[in-house]
């Protein structure tokens, strides 16, 4: 289970309500227990705010650092589309919303 430990973002440009949106996020540290994200959204080629997210493994019933599973930390290497077996780069993925 993850679990936001930190964020920071910095709003360059107002957004309205049904605006579409596209969200980029690129890993920037892959820690054995947490994970450093910077992200960007944009409106068209308008960028209406950056930030930095850093979330924590914990396990689910003591609330407390645990490592992140083998699993999960190939699937943050490879990326999303990616066939998972050896060490890649970390992937930046995107993803809209309205």
């Amino acid at each position: 289970m993850f679990v936001v430990r930190r964020t920071a973002v910095d709003y360059s440009a107002l957004a309205r309500l049904d605006d579409m949106i596209s969200v980029v996020s690129r890993i920037e540290q892959l820690g054995r227990a947490s994970v450093d994200f910077h992200q960007e959204e944009w409106r068209g080629d308008v960028l209406l705010a950056t930030g930095n997210v850093r979330v924590a493994s914990v396990n689910r019933v003591t609330i407390r650092p645990a490592a992140v599973p083998d699993c999960v930390l190939d699937g943050l290497r490879c990326g999303p589309h990616a066939a998972c077996g050896t060490a890649q780069a970390p992937a930046s993925h995107e993803a809209s919303t309205n």
